[in-house]
């Protein structure tokens, strides 16, 4: 097992801790107008966009931690299925609502990290032990 992988994996905990905790206080703040000192809306987006948004945040977020910290062996395959969904709604969000051309560049940035996570998640011999995937190298 290598370090680097070892390191990155907390990495992927980390950055799933804030999109569950993040979609958490995006909805108190949608719903109830209540995140102390940020405004985690974004107003061009309509209403169900904002609701998609928080809502995806936080199954990708959880289900990253349930899956690591259970050793769930679809967990692979379904952060595959949840930051389709992430790209989705921000491919949604950048071409429909934003439309400014420098978020372009950052929408396929985001997608290119989404790739790079999955990769890891089935080709790290670190999550291919962790989650039991047999012959997934």
């Amino acid at each position: 097992m290598s370090l680097l992988s070892k390191a990155f994996s907390y990495v992927l905990i980390f950055m799933a801790s804030f999109a569950f905790f993040g979609g958490s206080a995006g909805f108190l703040d949608y719903f109830l107008q209540y995140a102390p000192n940020i405004n985690w809306q974004k107003p061009l987006y309509p209403e169900w966009l904002q609701v998609a948004r928080w809502t995806i945040g936080i199954a990708s977020g959880g289900v990253f931690l349930f899956g690591y910290f259970l050793k769930w062996s679809l967990t692979p395959l379904a952060m595959v299925v949840v930051l389709t969904l992430l790209a989705g709604q921000c491919a949604i969000g950048t071409f429909s609502y934003i439309k400014q051309p420098a978020l372009y560049i950052s929408f396929v940035f985001e997608c290119l990290v989404y790739i790079g996570i999955c990769s890891y998640l089935f080709r790290s011999k670190l999550m291919v032990e962790r989650f039991g995937m047999v012959g997934a190298h």
